[in-house]
């Protein structure tokens, strides 16, 4: 019977509801499936099979660590799902930067800089846009800004460059309008889709925050665009989600 360690954190050491479906799934199938919290340091990452992440959620509060982690589970030889390789390049939302396919123009702040929040807006001809950490999760920290709100907002960036990069993107309307696409794929192929909706008056499409999610089937150029994202990371991915709009 193969052991397999579903990775979490300590808030969510009983697994989440998706996660207990998988692996009740990977059960019937023969495998034992432990739920296995990443800050433990009790737990032995080489004794398991399989070591597949699925909700270490905390990670971005303690990013030096999660690396440090890695590192750990490197040395362990233990088989992660997926690569450690791929953990670290996606562990910083810059990875976007690398992508060839469309993304939303975004100003980007490095790690200790300083930036002026009504300057970028108004250089970039922005009506409004979005401030969020490169290392962040749940949309932490993420706001919408405007010209009439840079001033009182500016006050909120510096701890953020404190500990990580910034973004500054063009807020987008598809998202209240439309709502965001999440494509999912297993071992590198298409499997299905969801839109995921903002609650009235908000932009943050997470169900912690109002959201809402339904299966949907993609456009066509959406689909191709998200293949392009999964084939151009280079390394076998046991799944992968790639978000966009539809615009």
């Amino acid at each position: 019977m193969p052991r397999v360690a579903f990775v979490t954190s300590q808030a969510l050491r009983d697994l989440t509801d998706s996660d207990r479906l998988a692996a009740a799934a990977l059960r019937t199938r023969g495998a034992d499936v432990i739920p296995a919290v990443w800050t433990d340091p009790a737990v032995d990452w080489g004794a398991f099979d399989q070591v597949i992440i699925r909700s270490p959620w905390d990670y971005y509060h303690h990013r030096d660590r999660f690396l440090q982690w890695l590192d750990a589970v490197d040395g362990a030889r233990a088989t992660v799902w997926n690569p450690t390789s791929v953990l670290r390049w996606n562990l910083d939302k810059s990875y976007l930067r690398e992508l060839d396919v469309p993304t939303v123009p975004t100003e980007w702040i490095e790690r200790g800089a300083a930036v002026d929040l009504g300057r970028v807006i108004q250089e970039r001809g922005w009506g409004s846009a979005v401030v969020k950490p490169t290392v962040s999760g749940g949309a932490t920290d993420t706001w919408i800004t405007t010209p009439a709100t840079a001033g009182a907002d500016q006050a909120r960036v510096a701890p953020i460059l404190s500990r990580c990069g910034l973004m500054i993107q063009r807020f987008m309307p598809e998202i209240r309008d439309q709502g965001e696409w999440s494509l999912l794929f297993f071992r590198g192929r298409f499997s299905h889709a969801v839109v995921k909706r903002p609650t009235g008056g908000d932009f943050r499409v997470q169900v912690e925050h109002g959201g809402s999610t339904r299966s949907a089937a993609p456009p066509d150029a959406l689909c191709t665009q998200a293949q392009r994202v999964v084939d151009s990371v280079g390394e076998e991915l046991l799944y992968a989600r790639v978000d966009g709009l539809d615009v």
